[in-house]
């Protein structure tokens, strides 16, 4: 590895007719990766332990709960005992550490003077990105630590249920539902790797202690307590860790924004690039683009450094040739100079078509965080999760109520759409880019139809509120939400029988959506349990409908599979047309036919070139412009070209 701690240059003269000077940033790698361990890292290793520590204890409250609850299956009543809170409040504290790692890196970069300039560049501290990345990045590792805590749950109880060895299983082969609730609780604020350790610890001195003829209660004693201290030893490992990890990846995008900065100002050109330096002892992910150049705004073939966790890679900012001097005094003769393009950057290649990214659809929904900070972290908001939300109950039904008389079918669905984000505005494509996704899309399109009051099919005021202004909740049989059908007739059915009051969206892949039957039992099963019954009357009222329960769990949208019906939870999810009707290109099977009747029967012409039968039929559609038919099924049917069709 090259050595990027020694000074690359401190002070260069261009030439001896001329004074302009350059500064250089004297190259040396920030302190997350040159110290064993740095206040800020040990700062979040603590807060974490604290957190963890800080979960175990109130989950222990509930032990005897959770063997109960697991000898009847009620697995997601389970989860939703998991502690969440004591992680939900390190994520200011840990935004902080993390904005002070980016600012000090952000900082101690030094770029070229402008030439025949005396300016010099200065990083800007104040600039409300720095505070955006550290509250976005801290609130990702929180989703990321309290999901992964019910993942773990289902691991733990599925091992149970097929009968692994030492605690998961009795002397009579049932299941030890009070052992499993103590691994349970073992296994918080780990990985789903890190929690299998732990269970397979336990199993090896259980296994060892009934060998040294211990009973069967205490081999399960010895090793519980066995267990736990691995567990801690695990835990701190995973803090020290995340600490690591993430000091870097602040530190990395400090250095990236002053970059991106001093590119705004003029500082350094687009013509610079940066290169990945990879440790000598780097793993072989790492190793393989050790001296991989790109553009200064460009992301690398595996991202921004640390590649992977504990990774103690750094980037070098290279300048794109070397000036001109005497070889012998040239600190930079072991560089290379050539100009090189950013990768993927071919001159003279034909463009690539744009397609969608392919994003993998989540199992199950995660807890959300809205709101960017605009520099301070004072009065954010936190993370949002079911626990948070119930928290607020007293406040939503306040401010449901005081709205009054109002449009909205349901007031409290609008306080819940508006603390999980998701009253945005969706995203609004003309005719012919909506028409683009649906052809790239690996989801169909969805149909909504309303009748404006005034009757004006051609300007109907509530379909376009619906895409640039207040989001209304509905009500309906399924949940409450804003209903959306596959099949346009449906929706044209409640447009009125008329095509313009229809409107075209699709939901974006990656959505959290949850099917019908599975949220109702999910949705039965807590309203009929004891934690139902504690709730205070605010919080029932929350709970009380379906599509509440679904947006305060995060999901997007329910699929009612019966009859192709979806409910709306999530709009800033969607992306809808900016024209009503099926747009320029699709027409509906029962239009085709009427409209290609009324032209046999009445045009002469028309009868004169178009066969009678589907093949006119889809001739006289494609002269018209359009490619698709949407049937009567729902389907959406290409149209053949009637030049490639045999006689």
């Amino acid at each position: 590895m090259r050595d990027t701690c020694a000074p690359l240059v401190t002070c260069l003269t261009l030439n001896r007719w001329c004074d302009v000077v350059l500064r250089f940033k004297s190259w040396r790698k920030s302190p997350a990766l040159t110290q064993e361990t740095t206040p800020s890292q040990r700062r979040i290793t603590r807060m974490l332990s604290e957190a963890q520590q800080a979960a175990a204890r109130e989950f222990d409250t509930h032990l005897p709960r959770v063997a109960e609850l697991l000898s009847r299956g009620r697995v997601n009543e389970v989860t939703n005992l998991l502690p969440m809170d004591p992680w939900v409040d390190v994520q200011e504290p840990l935004a902080y550490e993390l904005l002070g790692e980016l600012l000090d890196a952000g900082s101690r970069v030094r770029l070229p003077t402008i030439e025949k300039a005396t300016l010099e560049f200065s990083f800007d501290r104040g600039r409300p990105e720095s505070a955006a990345w550290a509250w976005q990045e801290s609130g990702r590792l929180i989703v990321g630590i309290t999901q992964e805590q019910r993942d773990v749950v289902r691991t733990v109880v599925t091992q149970a249920v097929t009968g692994a060895p030492g605690w998961m299983g009795t002397m009579t082969g049932g299941p030890d539902w009070t052992g499993v609730s103590r691994q349970v609780r073992n296994t918080i604020g780990l990985t789903a790797q890190q929690a299998g350790w732990v269970t397979n610890h336990y199993d090896r001195a259980y296994t060892s202690a009934l060998s040294s003829g211990a009973s069967l209660s205490q081999a399960a004693t010895l090793a519980q307590r066995s267990a736990h201290r691995y567990q801690t030893s695990v835990h701190r490992y995973r803090a020290n860790t995340i600490a690591r990890t993430e000091t870097m990846r602040a530190a990395s995008e400090g250095r990236q924004q002053a970059w991106n900065q001093g590119m705004t100002e003029g500082f350094i050109d687009s013509l610079w690039q940066k290169e990945w330096i990879a440790e000598s002892d780097a793993c072989e992910v790492c190793q393989a683009i050790d001296g991989q150049r790109v553009g200064v705004k460009d992301s690398f073939s595996v991202g921004e450094p640390p590649a992977h966790p504990n990774c103690r890679c750094d980037v070098l900012l290279v300048p794109p040739k070397a000036q001109p001097q005497r070889p012998e005094e040239s600190p930079f003769a072991a560089l290379p100079f050539e100009q090189l393009l950013p990768a993927g950057v071919i001159p003279g290649a034909a463009a690539t078509p744009l397609s969608l990214p392919s994003v993998p659809v989540p199992s199950k929904p995660e807890p959300t965080f809205i709101g960017l900070p605009s520099g301070v972290f004072i009065g954010m908001p936190k993370v949002v999760t079911f626990a948070s939300i119930l928290e607020q109950a007293d406040d939503l039904v306040e401010a449901a109520a005081a709205r009054g008389s109002t449009t909205d079918a349901d007031p409290l669905l609008r306080q819940l759409y508006q603390v999980r984000g998701y009253d945005g505005l969706p995203t609004v494509l003309d005719d012919d880019a909506f028409e683009a996704l649906i052809d790239y899309s690996v989801t169909r399109p969805m149909y909504r139809g309303m009748v404006d009051r005034s009757g004006d099919a051609a300007d109907n005021l509530f379909l376009q509120a619906f895409r640039t202004g207040d989001y209304f909740p509905g009500e309906g049989v399924f949940g409450n939400g804003t209903y959306a059908a596959d099949n346009f007739a449906v929706a044209r059915g409640f447009g009125g029988g008329i095509s313009d009051n229809v409107i075209r969206m699709v939901l974006a892949p990656g959505s959290n959506t949850v099917s019908h039957a599975d949220i109702k039992r999910e949705w039965l099963a807590f309203t009929r349990s004891e934690e139902y019954d504690r709730m205070t009357y605010a919080q029932r009222r929350l709970l009380d409908d379906l599509g509440r329960y679904a947006v305060m769990r995060g999901y997007d949208s329910i699929f009612i599979e019966e009859n192709g019906y979806h409910v709306i939870l999530n709009r800033s999810r969607l992306t809808v047309a900016s024209t009503n009707g099926m747009g320029p290109r699709v027409i509906y099977e029962e239009d085709l036919d009427r409209l290609y009747g009324n032209v046999m029967a009445f045009d002469e012409a028309a009868r004169d070139k178009y066969p009678r039968g589907q093949i006119g039929m889809d001739m006289w559609a494609w002269d018209q412009g359009y490619r698709y038919i949407h049937t009567r099924f729902g389907d959406i049917v290409p149209i053949d070209d009637p030049a490639l069709v045999p006689a």
